[in-house]
């Protein structure tokens, strides 16, 4: 199946970087995604922020073309599927339940494995109409170790999202922000997957891989001439 995107050796393994914010692992037939916060928009409203408009129909589409488009048999989730309890609200909670029972008649058997992140630990139950099976991190799918806080992954092979990673690009006056993969060592640090998240600039390291998201491809960026190697503090609050 050809798809758009950038193939990735890791450990061995093919995995193939998605414009759309995720990583297909077609060997195994798994889709990865990571920080959807779903309901982030009824939060808002219910703490009398500025009006948004319910976007949840737009991600689950989202979403749901991926799984479609790969042959998906197995979606893990990398942690805060929900942004806070409001991710069950009347508003979002019953569009989630009609996603999944459409999900279910065009993908037959799919393993829906939430691996909890800070935000699902904070939001509560989820509905056992959504089917899907939530775990503590990290967890191992085949040699890849998986976790919401890429301190959870080790030093193997491993993936993880919560630091919502983006690239800064400089030519003159002019800036372009991207969301990318970020691979240090052998741990692959996804985007977030949703669409009105805020993303986070990433500092690299001499040896880090960076591919950043441009439209529907998915690049490789070699570093700046003269670029300044920092470290960069793990974000706690995403």
């Amino acid at each position: 199946m050809s798809l758009p995107g950038f193939r990735l050796t890791l450990a061995g393994l093919d995995l193939h970087l998605l414009p759309g914010r995720a990583v297909w692992w077609p060997g195994e037939h798994t889709l990865f995604v990571a920080d959807l916060h779903w309901g982030k928009e009824a939060t808002f409203r219910q703490r009398g922020g500025m009006p948004i408009p319910d976007i949840t129909r737009h991600e689950l589409d989202r979403l749901e073309r991926l799984l479609l488009e790969t042959d998906c048999r197995r979606l893990v989730l990398l942690g805060d599927l929900v942004h806070s309890s409001a991710g069950r609200s009347p508003t979002v909670s019953p569009q989630v339940e009609q996603w999944r029972h459409a999900i279910a008649g065009k993908r037959p058997g799919l393993d829906f494995v939430l691996i909890e992140g800070n935000h699902d630990q904070r939001s509560g139950a989820l509905p056992e109409s959504w089917g899907l099976t939530r775990l503590e991190a990290p967890v191992q799918v085949g040699p890849l170790t998986c976790a919401h806080y890429p301190e959870e992954v080790g030093p193997g092979p491993g993936l993880a999202g919560h630091l919502h990673p983006r690239i800064d690009l400089r030519r003159g006056p002019d800036r372009l922000r991207l969301p990318c993969f970020w691979l240090r060592g052998q741990q692959l640090t996804l985007p977030a997957f949703a669409w009105f998240a805020g993303h986070s600039p990433i500092a690299r390291e001499p040896g880090d891989r960076v591919f950043a998201i441009a439209d529907e491809e998915v690049l490789e960026l070699a570093p700046e001439r003269g670029e300044s190697y920092r470290s960069r503090r793990p974000r706690t609050g995403s």
